[in-house]
């Protein structure tokens, strides 16, 4: 099988006029050069663009002076508040497969995912936060419903909140109060209101007062914070 060689291609040389040539849509990115604490990442700048609202505003604004910031290593776009690890742990994802599955690299924990998951919603990343959300879910003890339902809080995960609190519900170990500042007063005292009725409805084949379906009622008392979260 006869082999073509690949050589340099000189615009002049080779006679094709430079007002001609275009570049293709999909397969010919900028770079964009991030300072994140004392690090610097380079990366494809596409992902960036096509992905998040946030970057693409950003990158569409005009460029003031010679060089827009992002495009060298002197003068690199600062992401301020972020943390090395959590960027990291965020391009892995966002490259993924590339990097995800790499055998040298450790397995994402519920960490790592959460990091993802607080990046790719302070930047909208759709694509992202989504799948975080997806790999979060297995890893979110019922053991530890308070911490879940922050999470679902904190990040506006609409569709982790109610089963966060019906699992709330039905822990046996009563709150701490270092749990109950986290949930605050009136979550705390509607899930008082839920724990009692759940604990005196046990053993019954009928739910006290009518408590019929625990999770319609976790539903019916959280109701204002649970359609806020979804929307």
């Amino acid at each position: 099988m006869r082999c073509t060689l690949i050589r340099p291609a000189s615009l002049f040389r080779d006679g094709i006029s430079p007002s001609v040539i275009t570049h293709n849509e999909r397969f010919y990115s900028d770079h964009v050069v991030f300072l994140v604490e004392d690090q610097l990442f380079k990366v494809p700048k596409r992902n960036f663009v096509d992905d998040s609202e946030v970057f693409r505003d950003m990158f569409s604004l005009p460029i003031w002076g010679t060089t827009a910031e992002g495009q060298t290593d002197e003068e690199p776009l600062l992401l301020e508040g972020v943390e090395i690890d959590d960027f990291y742990v965020f391009l892995r994802v966002m490259f993924d497969p590339y990097y995800l599955h790499e055998e040298t690299e450790p397995k994402l924990t519920k960490e790592h995912w959460t990091a993802v998951l607080k990046l790719a919603t302070k930047w909208q990343f759709t694509r992202l936060r989504l799948s975080a959300i997806k790999n979060l879910r297995p890893l979110l003890s019922m053991q530890n419903a308070v911490e879940w339902i922050c999470l679902s809080r904190q990040y506006g995960v609409g569709e982790w909140l109610c089963d966060a609190l019906y699992a709330l519900m039905q822990r046996s170990a009563a709150l701490t109060l270092a749990e109950a500042e986290l949930l605050g007063l009136n979550t705390v005292v509607q899930m008082g209101k839920a724990r009692e009725e759940y604990i005196r409805s046990s053993g019954s084949s009928k739910y006290y007062s009518g408590f019929t379906d625990p999770r319609a009622r976790v539903r019916q008392l959280f109701a204002d914070e649970l359609q806020d979260c979804s929307k």
